[in-house]
């Protein structure tokens, strides 16, 4: 794969408490990729401290844990599960230390894996994973916020007398309660597709549906465009991209 990543603070923050990881390795004959952005929840500096400890414990699992994982059959269900398990526990760990330290802290959590002819995703809050097959964006994930659990439950969030303060509240996140709900989807990797995984700042910037985004060259030169079609605008967040294009026929 052909993969790019960029990370920013903005125009406002001071601190950039997104975190990124890109990791690729060929296990036999079949190349992996372990894609994953967590956006930092939290008032001071706590938010970088959650979002920073997921993509380690991660990066450790990777070198660790995974190539025995790989030698087990059906491979995806042992990956899924082992993720699942470490999620959940630092979800839990994270939880722990804010309350040891009194901060209010978490993170969000979306994760791309592939080896071979698949690909896996995790997903945990409002971060998101796109796909572009086709010419098509297709958004991959469901956030986690209020407004999109309203508007699942079949109710009009706008008539809620509170929506503008509500609208965006994360109500599924790592570290925010004694539980986190972890979203799973499997698919089949084609030839062209164009995998991006981004922070809320990101996203809510950059036009994705309307042809203003530039996708010919290589996967980082892509993601700068897109970050100088974000520096025109606020920037009021921090904002993090991956984006990892399958260019490996898939038969």
């Amino acid at each position: 794969m052909n993969i790019g990543c960029i990370t920013d603070c903005g125009k406002v923050r001071r601190e950039n408490q997104d975190r990124c990881l890109v990791l690729e390795r060929s296990f036999g004959s079949e190349p992996a990729v372990l894609c994953v952005v967590a956006d930092g929840m939290g008032g001071t500096g706590d938010g970088g401290l959650a979002s920073d400890y997921v993509v380690r414990r991660l990066q450790r699992w990777w070198e660790q844990e995974l190539p025995a994982l790989l030698e087990r059959q059906p491979v995806y269900a042992y990956v899924s599960r082992s993720l699942d398990e470490l999620l959940t526990g630092c979800s839990r760990e994270i939880l722990r230390q804010s309350r040891q330290l009194q901060v209010s802290t978490g993170t969000t959590c979306s994760l791309f894996f592939s080896c071979g002819k698949q690909a896996l995703i995790k997903h945990i809050g409002d971060s998101r994973i796109y796909l572009k097959r086709d010419g098509e964006w297709m958004q991959l994930t469901r956030d986690h916020t209020w407004e999109q659990q309203e508007i699942s439950a079949g109710r009009d969030p706008k008539e809620d007398a509170h929506y503008a303060r509500k609208k965006g509240a994360l109500v599924n996140a790592m570290g925010a309660a004694d539980t986190c709900s972890i979203d799973t989807q499997m698919l089949q990797l084609a030839e062209g597709d164009c995998y991006l995984l981004c922070s809320d700042g990101f996203y809510r910037y950059i036009p994705l549906s309307d042809g203003m985004c530039d996708m010919t060259g290589a996967a980082q030169e892509i993601l700068e465009r897109m970050a100088d079609v974000i520096r025109t605008t606020p920037a009021a967040d921090n904002f993090t991209a991956i984006l990892a294009i399958n260019n490996e026929p898939v038969f």
